[in-house]
């Protein structure tokens, strides 16, 4: 995933839209977001 996807992940869930949505609009896997946002929390 770039960068630019990453930032647009957590700028996406930080508005509160949802998992899925986000996937979509990045063209990237559910699977994919749920790990991005993971590590931050960490």
């Amino acid at each position: 995933m770039t960068d630019e996807k990453k930032k647009l992940c957590h700028e996406k869930d930080t508005a509160g839209i949802p998992k899925t949505r986000i996937a979509k609009a990045l063209d990237i896997s559910r699977i994919s977001v749920y790990r991005e946002l993971k590590k931050v929390t960490k």
